[in-house]
């Protein structure tokens, strides 16, 4: 798509003098994906936030090639407000999981500061894994909802039980050649 093509087709569907910039979009709908971490990168800010932003991509379905991004922190404060524990923890549980599920045991030293753990997560870059989207309301602003997600690993292959009748050679079958 050209530039002007997408500029005429922003003009027909969003109204400057109303329409928030953020609104509607094409976020990827709440649910269960199979993904795999793409990419794994420390952001820091001018304001002073930083996090981590895991890079997800979709593999299957209408949606293969479709990315989300994962962020968390572990900023104590901002600006002036101490960031509740509930928090803090659960972004921990989520770079702990994140590790697991890669197959990275993390050390003592990678737990210096955000961009430690950053640098200590790229190491899963390639996992594959099944993401959770779900969002919960913000009350502070209604149309721009927050995302929650949930990770876990594929399930073991031995008790996986793939659907029937895809076509998969078996036991039984003829060699192909």
């Amino acid at each position: 798509m050209s530039l002007l093509d997408l500029a005429k087709e922003i003009k027909n569907n969003f109204n400057p003098e109303t329409d928030k910039v953020n609104s509607g979009g094409d976020k990827i709908p709440t649910g269960t994906y199979d993904t795999v971490v793409a990419n794994v990168e420390f952001a820091n800010y001018d304001s002073g936030w930083e996090n981590i932003v895991v890079t997800t991509e979709i593999t299957t379905g209408e949606l293969s090639g479709r990315k989300e991004l994962v962020s968390f922190s572990f900023i104590e404060d901002w600006n002036g407000k101490a960031i509740p524990d509930f928090v803090l923890q659960r972004n921990m549980k989520l770079a702990q999981k994140l590790a697991f599920i890669g197959d990275y045991a993390f050390k003592e030293s990678d737990f210096q500061d955000t961009y430690s753990v950053a640098l200590a997560l790229k190491n899963i870059i390639g996992t594959q894994l099944l993401l959770t989207i779900k969002e919960r309301e913000n009350k502070k602003d209604k149309e721009n909802p927050f995302r929650e997600y949930e990770v876990e690993a594929y399930p073991d292959e031995n008790t996986f039980a793939p659907e029937p009748n895809r076509g998969f050679p078996t036991d039984n079958d003829e060699p192909a050649f």
